[in-house]
């Protein structure tokens, strides 16, 4: 088994509060699998929490998002996320089960600190047994600075969809068909990034 080791973690917002019985943060596990995979020690990777909340999932259950990047000496960063949501079937009669997996697990040439980037996901939320259906999330992260203004994503040839970032410089939406890559622009329409977006 992995041996669970608390680890510091840097917050870049607050997470967002939970109602019990909602997929908790998995940020201390992510964190704990990074060092492990790749033989490192806490001291030798900075460590940052993007996200840990809430995220559209199937149904009516509660799915919940955690992203964790981490930064190495060379300065490349790895950016991970990991979604969770309860299990509609359960295989076990006791309480509720869980289900999870990744939206994004990539690394990037160094740069921009990761606090400063802009992190896009798309997110797809599978429940139990029913493979099928899906509830797939676009998730857009700026740094928190840039809370209040506003995203863009070209769907089709001169189509563009609009997203407004929260104060915590948090958007999400459905997924929409054909989307690549979002635009951050400030208040003023000024484009401040463009970025790909990460799939599984």
């Amino acid at each position: 088994g992995l041996a669970i080791t608390y680890v510091e973690l840097d917050y870049v917002r607050q997470p967002v509060e939970t109602q019990p019985g909602d997929p908790t943060g998995l940020e201390q596990e992510i964190a704990a699998r990074i060092l492990s995979e790749y033989g490192l020690r806490p001291d030798q990777l900075r460590l940052q929490v993007h996200y840990v909340g809430p995220l559209p999932g199937v149904g009516e259950l509660p799915a919940g998002l955690t992203v964790v990047t981490a930064t190495f000496p060379s300065g490349a960063v790895l950016t991970r996320a990991e979604w969770m949501q309860q299990d509609s079937a359960p295989q076990l009669p006791t309480g509720a089960s869980f289900v999870g997996g990744q939206c994004t697990n990539e690394m990037s040439a160094a740069g921009l600190p990761a606090a400063q980037r802009v992190i896009a996901l798309r997110c797809d939320v599978r429940s139990g047994r029913d493979q099928a259906s899906a509830a797939s999330s676009l998730v857009v992260l700026s740094p928190p600075e840039l809370g209040g203004s506003y995203a863009t994503v070209e769907v089709s040839p001169e189509t563009f969809m609009l997203f407004m970032l929260s104060e915590a410089g948090v958007a999400m939406a459905q997924f929409p068909d054909g989307a690549q890559v979002v635009l951050i622009h400030a208040a003023d329409g000024t484009i401040l990034s463009e970025v790909p977006i990460s799939a599984p």
